[in-house]
């Protein structure tokens, strides 16, 4: 009976969700209460988060993407958590407490969970951000070292994706020469003779059948490294490239 009673109440509350979506306050007061009807409901959830960040409240999104995780405890749900916490602080809108529980997330994930390369990957690329955010380098520079270290990985997009992390956390902690060299490793420019990354390097070297695309997001940040270092005409080099692969780059465009 009560089921009946809850699937007739989330029917009925959709059929108002639809008439009144063009009225933001109103949708959100409707996709809570769809929501809290049942925060198990994915469905709902999607509602519910659509309808948050229409209302601009990215920091109250947490605790409702945490409520839909202890319902659905998964990797996928926790880190639905950490993007909302990620999300809220790239508006300007998060506390230190929050970003605290991001980085105790994610370690969870990390202890609990029995990940594959790309996931621990994905997951390791999220806490280095929110150390960033912390102004907390040391910590993400020694667990992104670790990892590769021990990461066996051949996808072109995975190592990527850590390389890139990797050279980020150096560039924000102002070690830009550190994360030229990482990058360049990461791009093939540099020799393993000249470099003491040979860890990083002999990951490096494993990826098979890469792409200049898979090289793109490592491009884009080699050329902020040499923007902040004030050398032109190596970000104008890096422009140049990308410009030869996709003459419509938005990223190029945009530095012209």
């Amino acid at each position: 009976r009560t089921f009946h009673i809850t699937k007739e109440k989330k029917k009925h509350l959709r059929v108002l969700l639809d008439r009144h979506k063009k009225d933001a306050a109103k949708s959100l007061v409707l996709s809570q209460r769809l929501f809290d009807l049942d925060p198990s409901d994915s469905l709902s959830f999607f509602e519910l988060k659509k309808a948050y960040r229409t209302n601009g409240k990215y920091f109250e999104l947490i605790k409702e993407r945490q409520k839909f995780a202890d319902k659905h405890p998964s990797v996928y749900s926790y880190l639905g958590v950490v993007d909302a916490i990620e999300e809220a602080h790239s508006k300007g809108k998060v506390t230190a407490e929050s970003l605290n529980n991001g980085v105790s997330i994610l370690k969870m994930v990390l202890d609990n969970y029995n990940l594959v390369d790309k996931t621990a990957v994905d997951v390791l690329d999220k806490l280095g951000k929110l150390y960033v955010a912390q102004r907390n380098y040391s910590d993400a520079i020694k667990i992104l070292e670790n990892t590769i270290s021990i990461v066996t990985t051949n996808s072109p997009s995975v190592v990527n994706k850590l390389i890139y992390r990797y050279a980020s956390v150096l560039l924000a902690s102002g070690n830009l020469q550190k994360a030229r060299e990482v990058l360049q490793i990461g791009l093939k420019e540099e020799d393993v003779a000249t470099t003491n990354l040979t860890k990083l390097k002999t990951l490096s070297d494993k990826k098979e059948k890469e792409s200049f695309k898979h090289k793109i997001p490592l491009y884009h940040l080699l050329y902020k490294v040499y923007h902040s270092a004030g050398d032109r005409e190596q970000s104008g080099r890096i422009l140049m490239q990308l410009k030869a692969f996709n003459p419509s780059d938005k990223f190029v465009q945009g530095r012209n």
